[in-house]
């Protein structure tokens, strides 16, 4: 899996992506679930970036 600056930035990039229009989604139709997750996926996106930098790092 050959990871470079680019494709780290373009996954970063599609990661911000979706957390945003999830949550303008969420914040659009007020529902309780969609906010939940919405809130929670900051964690997730969180998680993913550092999974993602230590294979830059280690590969």
């Amino acid at each position: 899996m050959g990871l470079s600056l680019i494709n780290l930035g373009i996954i970063f990039f599609v990661m911000w992506m979706i957390y945003f229009s999830l949550g303008a989604f969420a914040s659009m139709t007020e529902d309780k679930l969609l906010l939940n997750i919405f809130r929670s996926f900051k964690y997730i996106i969180g998680i993913i970036s550092i999974v993602l930098i230590i294979l830059y790092i280690f590969f």
